[in-house]
Parts: C-alpha cells; structure tokens; sequence
C-alpha cells in the first residue's frame, strides 16, 4: 500500500533521503557446487543508492548483533531484493550482510552489516 488517503508515501519516504544518499553496489552472491564437491560463489553487481548509519545500542543487543554491525538504508527504488547471503559497498567499504527488514510501504530495506 503506497497511497494513503491521496499520499504518496513511498515517494516521501524516498523523498526524505535525498540530500544524503550514496552510491551502493549490491552484491548478489550464489552459491553452487562446482565439479570436484567444492564450494564456488559467484556474484552479480546491481548499482543503487542508500544511507550508511549507526543501530541504537539497545537494538544491537536485543537483535545479538555484533559490535561494528552498521546500518544501511538501502532504498528499493529499481534493486533487487538483498539477501543475508548478499554484500554491499557503500562509501568504499564492503559489508556482508547479516540481517534486513523492509518497510512497509515498500520505499526501503534496513540493513545490519558487518564490514568484509
């Protein structure tokens, strides 16, 4: 549900970013067996844009993340949906991550990471 009573909501909370968004790589990573039983990774890069920030220490313990897991806001404007197999650069450092939520209203996934 994007529209509520006439409003775009989507579009403001895409809106609410704007003067602070960053480009993001999305890092969509497959794991396959390859011939010999081994492990093999294979990535596919989607560009998009988002917000590196901090979690509330009180939501980092209550989620047991680990100490240095960032937030990142990633918006869902035209990228494909993240995994917790997936990695993200942003800012020039690279995370993996490690949980996601999506909003409501479809605008943005939050993000927790732990840099690579």
């Amino acid at each position: 549900m994007n529209d509520l009573f006439g409003t775009d909501i989507r579009g403001l909370v895409l809106g609410a970013f704007e003067d602070q968004l960053h480009a993001v790589t999305l890092h969509k990573v497959t794991h396959t067996i390859g011939q010999y039983g081994d492990p093999v990774a294979s990535t596919v890069d989607h560009a998009g844009e988002g917000v590196r920030t901090k979690w509330k220490s009180e939501t980092m313990v209550a989620r047991g993340y680990a100490l240095g897991t960032v937030k990142i806001i990633l918006l869902q404007d035209g990228i494909v949906a993240p995994t917790k197999t997936d990695e993200l650069t942003i800012l020039g450092e690279r995370f993996r991550i490690v949980d996601i939520e999506q909003d409501p209203v479809g605008a943005t996934w939050s993000i927790a990471a732990v840099k690579v």
